[in-house]
């Protein structure tokens, strides 16, 4: 018996199920699992009546997210007990060829850990006891045991700092006002040298230990600035109170010379996180945005005009 399990990635469009349906064909399987089929039970059935020679049962799509679909070929195929869930269907398997028997599973899985615990229980639950020894759960699973078999997509995992990330690295340029920032990357530079495979894989695995060591520093140094600029005026603030109230000593004029200077930097670090960050929005929305492109262009052009025109006499 072989068994097909493929994330269709949605059965909507007629060109694809032109293709589902000459892999079909082609395909010499008994059982074939499908997820994200994001069909509605109207248009599954319709899909189900057109691939001829076999019989399916389907979970229907949450508007036009998920959905879930089993096919077999009845001549050597017996499903009974059918069931479905939020994010998995059940089935019991007959072999008529050789008499086996099992649970099928069909699941497409979320990212959320909670999430993944309910249909985890949902599965447990419909397994009997009967059936323990021999049961398949197939699907999706959006499980990664390593960066490397994710393509595409934002979210990232961190087995070894055991950290979720969302969003690529990005460099930010307020990170080159930091003096430790260029001998902390040289150092750990030095600290991922601990591979010994090819030289390209070594360079990449470098790469990957550095930026992590790179954010965990951002986090630490320049996540929190606005928090750090709050804390610094307030303090500022209550220092210039005493000064006006009982006058300045030499350890309030040192203080405030200090604060003052913490804050300018962290009033840089704010500008230049801010520029980036307007970069940032111009890239991913100025050319799709005619209120942003005008927002942007309109200083621009105001810059650039010239008004006036004097000679070296003055007129």
């Amino acid at each position: 018996m072989r068994i097909t399990t493929w994330n269709v990635r949605g059965l909507l469009a007629p060109d694809k199920q032109r293709l589902v349906k000459r892999v079909l064909q082609r395909a010499d399987s008994d059982i074939v699992l499908f997820q994200e089929t994001k069909l509605c039970m109207d248009k599954a059935l319709s899909f189900l009546h057109s691939c001829n020679s076999w019989e399916g049962f389907f979970q229907e799509a949450r508007g036009t997210a998920r959905g879930l679909g089993i096919l077999w070929i009845p001549q050597k195929i017996k499903v009974t007990k059918l069931d479905k869930s939020e994010h998995s269907t059940f089935g019991v398997v007959h072999s008529l060829m050789d008499n086996v028997v099992f649970p099928l599973i069909n699941v497409c899985g979320l990212i959320k850990t909670k999430e993944k615990v309910k249909v985890w229980k949902d599965i447990s639950d419909k397994i009997d006891s009967t059936y323990k020894d021999r049961v398949i759960v197939a699907g999706d699973f959006n499980a990664l045991l390593d960066l490397e078999e994710k393509k595409g997509g934002l979210l990232m995992y961190n087995k070894e700092a055991n950290k979720i990330y969302k969003g690529s690295f990005r460099f930010q340029s307020m990170w080159w006002r930091d003096k430790d920032f260029l001998p902390n990357v040289e150092a750990w530079w030095i600290e991922s040298d601990i591979f010994s495979e090819t030289p390209s894989f070594c360079f990449v695995k470098r790469l990957k230990m550095v930026k992590q060591k790179i954010r965990e520093w951002n986090k630490v140094s320049f996540k929190n600035i606005f928090a750090k600029k709050i804390r610094v005026e307030s303090e500022l603030d209550n220092l210039n109170k005493i000064i006006i109230s009982a006058g300045m000593s030499n350890d309030e004029f040192v203080r405030e010379k200090q604060l003052k200077s913490e804050l300018s930097k962290l009033l840089l670090r704010e500008e230049i996180f801010w520029r980036d960050k307007s970069r940032e929005r111009w890239i991913n929305e100025g050319d799709l945005n005619t209120k942003i492109f005008h927002a942007y262009i309109k200083p621009n052009r105001a810059n650039n005009r010239i008004a006036h025109i004097q000679d070296g006499v003055g007129v």
